[in-house]
């Protein structure tokens, strides 16, 4: 019995590590993807701003 339980206990806490793993990298990855979208728009930006001041002249 005692042997049972301690498996339960080993598969709970391998689940759970995986799951915070799972999560961990998710929220790395949506931090990485946050960054890269950020430097689009400010390149974007000075793409349009660029843009603008060509067509003002």
């Amino acid at each position: 019995m005692s042997n049972n339980n301690s498996n339960s206990d080993y598969t709970r806490n391998l689940i759970a590590s995986i799951l915070v793993l799972i999560l961990t990298v998710m929220a790395v990855s949506n931090d990485l993807e946050r960054e890269h979208a950020q430097r689009e728009v400010s390149r974007l930006r000075g793409f349009i701003e660029a843009l603008a001041a060509m067509r003002y002249r």
